[in-house]
């Protein structure tokens, strides 16, 4: 997950786009792509499949992917007041 633009040597990813398997059919593996909005630290966006919104509880894939996410993270986000910004911290 990076590109030569020095993304992650200076550790400022955000994610774009995520995939669960839907199915798999010998060889063949079914992908359910979602969309994400917002941008860098603020906790603000939505996850869309095909331009529309989408209720990430009904897909147990994504439930699952956000929690081994939040176990597999070290860091968090404060709002500094006096920059009226979010910043990571970790």
């Amino acid at each position: 997950c990076s590109d030569k633009t020095g993304t992650l040597t200076t550790n400022q990813m955000c994610v774009t786009k995520m995939f669960i398997v839907k199915s798999v059919e010998g060889e063949h593996v079914g992908l359910d792509a979602f969309d994400i909005s917002g941008s860098k630290y603020t906790p603000e966006g939505e996850v869309s499949q095909g331009g529309a919104k989408t209720n990430c509880s009904t897909y147990d894939g994504l439930v699952e992917l956000a929690t081994i996410c939040s176990l597999c993270n070290d860091s968090s986000l404060d709002f500094n007041e006096s920059k009226n910004i979010y910043e990571k911290v970790g």
